[in-house]
């Protein structure tokens, strides 16, 4: 009897954690091939949907490379992305190999072998720690898409969308 109890709450918590796991779109989204992009002038490229240890995430194969936790709303569509980071290497702020540059001598960057500072760097980020999404479904495809502001850390902000697309069957 408290081995059911304790198997009833299992399930109970895990539906919370979860979410709508039942849900046929939910399951038709973990299951299908994907495809979208990380800004409305990139090419669409693969999308991957995973489970990390405490949420769905979702990898977009593009020109950022964004990692995001997604969630899915009451029905099993996609409903946002949080916090999104670039699995893309950082690139240096100036040239490496000219350390006697302007701009190496102006950051301080590359005055010295195997630089490790981070402000010689820049990383691509998405400002909003939640994107929601919106989705619709035509003929042929279930199509989400959620705008954020594209940013990074030198300064260079612009609004952007997320698409994450699949066909119907």
């Amino acid at each position: 009897m408290v081995r059911n109890l304790l198997l009833f709450i299992g399930l109970l918590l895990q539906t919370a954690v979860w979410g709508a796991e039942n849900s046929t779109d939910i399951s038709v989204w973990l299951t299908s091939s994907l495809y979208g992009n990380d800004n409305a002038v990139a090419a669409l490229k693969k999308v991957e949907i995973y489970r990390s240890k405490e949420s769905y995430r979702i990898y977009v194969r593009n020109q950022f490379g964004f990692d995001c936790e997604l969630t899915f709303d009451s029905i099993g569509n996609p409903a946002s992305l949080a916090n999104c980071v670039s699995r893309e290497k950082a690139s240096p702020v100036c040239n490496p190999n000219m350390p006697d540059s302007p701009c190496a001598v102006s950051h301080n960057c590359f005055r010295q072998p195997n630089e490790t500072n981070p402000a010689c760097f820049y990383q691509w980020r998405v400002s909003e720690s939640v994107v929601p999404l919106g989705c619709m479904k035509t003929k042929s495809e279930h199509i989400c898409k959620g705008q954020y502001t594209l940013t990074d850390t030198r300064g260079y902000s612009d609004p952007s969308e997320f698409t994450i697309a699949r066909h119907l069957k």
